[in-house]
C-alpha cells in the first residue's frame, strides 16, 4: 500500500509543480500568453485525471481486500459455530445421562420410603 501512496503523492506533487509553474509565469510577466496558459492547464488536467484514475483503482483494490477479509471472517465464524453446536450436543447427552440417573435414584428412594411406611 505504501507504493500506491507514493504514486499518488508523486502525481499530486507534479500537479502542484505545474500549477506553481503557471503562477510563476503569470507573476513574472504580469500576463501570460493564452496558448502558453492553455498548454499548462491541459497538462494540469491530464495529470489530475491520472491521479483520479489511480485513486479509483486503489479504492477498488481496497474493496477487494475488504471483501476477502469479510469472507475469511465468515469462514472463521462458521467453524466457530460448528464447534459450539458440537459442544451443545455433548452437553445435552451428559445432561440426559444425569437426569435419567437422578430419576432412577429418586424412584428407588420413593420405593424405599413406601416399603418403610
Amino acid at each position: 500500500m505504501k507504493g500506491v501512496a507514493m504514486n499518488n503523492a508523486t502525481g499530486i506533487n507534479k500537479l502542484d509543480f505545474l500549477v506553481e509553474n503557471l503562477v510563476k509565469k503569470i507573476n513574472s510577466k504580469g500576463e501570460i500568453n493564452k496558448d502558453e496558459a492553455m498548454i499548462i492547464i491541459d497538462e494540469v488536467l491530464a495529470e489530475g485525471e491520472k491521479v483520479a484514475k489511480k485513486v479509483a483503482e486503489d479504492s477498488a483494490a481496497t474493496k477487494d481486500f475488504v471483501r476477502a477479509e469479510i469472507a475469511e471472517a465468515k469462514l472463521g465464524l462458521k467453524q466457530d459455530i460448528a464447534g459450539v453446536k458440537q459442544e451443545i450436543v455433548e452437553v445435552k447427552a451428559d445432561l440426559l445421562k444425569w437426569f435419567v440417573g437422578t430419576q432412577i435414584a429418586v424412584g428407588g428412594f420413593v420405593v424405599a420410603l413406601i416399603k418403610l411406611l
